[in-house]
Formats: structure tokens, sequence, C-alpha cells
């Protein structure tokens, strides 16, 4: 090989592995073949990478990723991971709301005496008509006490 050390240095940099690739990055050669860098550009060989297009390939997308949002960028102010945690709690609550994991209990309070009492209300009637009191006295008491603990769960 002929040349200075320096193109030789450039000519190896234009040509290389990929266990030299994922060297340069600090990763282990495995991770080159995985989802986050199958679009790193390769030499028209298919096999090689140059070190200079995949730096900037790399800036690029790690660029990409961060975005112009500013809780991506570094900082370690006060306020921002103040914000940052705050963001991060309404996202989870939205998200949770969102996969109808909550419930309004005000809605929901009001959705079980139209809906359920008044429901189990006409029927108690049929009932005492049909039997005496006490089957009535005892079916209320129990509709009573899961009322009870309905509100304390979920109405305090």
């Amino acid at each position: 090989m002929s040349g200075t050390k320096t193109d030789r240095t450039k000519e190896a940099l234009r040509s290389m592995t990929q266990k030299s690739a994922a060297w340069l990055f600090g990763i282990d050669a495995r991770t080159m073949r995985t989802a986050a860098w199958k679009d790193a550009p390769r030499n028209k060989d298919g096999k090689t990478y140059n070190a200079q297009a995949l730096v900037v390939w790399r800036r690029e997308v790690e660029a990409e990723a961060a975005g112009t949002d500013p809780l991506s960028a570094g900082g370690d102010s006060p306020a921002l991971e103040r914000f940052r945690n705050a963001r991060a709690d309404r996202e989870e609550l939205e998200l949770s709301v969102r996969r109808e994991q909550l419930v309004n209990v005000d809605e929901f309070l009001a959705w079980w005496d139209a809906e359920v009492v008044t429901s189990i209300r006409k029927k108690l009637e049929r009932l005492a008509r049909k039997y005496d009191q006490a089957a009535v006295d005892l079916v209320t008491s129990g509709l009573e006490q899961a009322g009870k603990a309905v509100s304390q769960r979920f109405g305090g």
C-alpha cells in the first residue's frame, strides 16, 4: 500500500467492516443488524461502511429523535426537571383516560342512580305486589349496603 499514513487511514475509514463500524459507535456488532441501524448507509458492496457517511447519518438520526422539543434537550435545571415530571404525569393521566382506566366519579354515580337504582326500584315494586314486604325489605337492605359500598369506594 502506498501513500502517507493519513491516506491509508482515510482509505480504511472509507471501507469499514461492520465490526469496525460498531466499535466506532461503542456498540456491539450485532446491534448494527437491529432495526435502529438498518438504514445506516453502506458502501456499494453492501458489506462495508464509510465512516464519514455513517457519522453524518447517525447525527441526523439522533437530531431527528431529539426534534425541537426542549424537553428532549439536555439540561439540569430544577425548574425544567419539575416541568418534565409534570408533563409526564399529565401524559400518563391522559393515556389512562383514553384507555378508559379512569372514570369520572360524579358521572359514574349519576349513571348508577339513573340506570341501576331506578331499574332495581321498579323491580322491587313488582316484587312487593307478587310477594310479601319481608322479601322486598331483604332485597332493599342488600341493595342499600351495596350502594353504600359503591359510594364509599367511588364517591366518598
